[in-house]
């Protein structure tokens, strides 16, 4: 499980801001599918650990978000900005 959080995190560590997702640049599916990948382990990590339910559970946002284009805005930067304040939290 601690692998599993550690792996989003790090995954995570690489994905540019939202706005480039969808960009159309050569990367973008690559960051894309590096975004999605994190979600899928910190989900995983959640399910097998409840340390790690916060994470998972801003994992799945962003997964939505993903799902549903919806990464432009407050509350989509907010979303991204909770990951990353918990994976910091991992990092220690």
């Amino acid at each position: 499980m601690v692998a599993d959080a550690a792996g989003a995190c790090q995954a995570w560590k690489r994905v540019p801001a939202f706005s480039t997702l969808y960009s159309g640049d050569k990367d973008a599916s690559a960051h894309l599918d590096r975004a999605v990948g994190a979600a899928s382990l910190a989900q995983t990590a959640a399910r097998l650990d409840d340390r790690y339910t916060a994470l998972g559970e801003a994992f799945q946002d962003i997964h939505m978000r993903l799902r549903t284009f919806k990464v432009e805005g407050a509350e989509a930067e907010a979303a991204n900005e909770k990951v990353t304040i918990l994976c910091t939290d991992l990092d220690d």
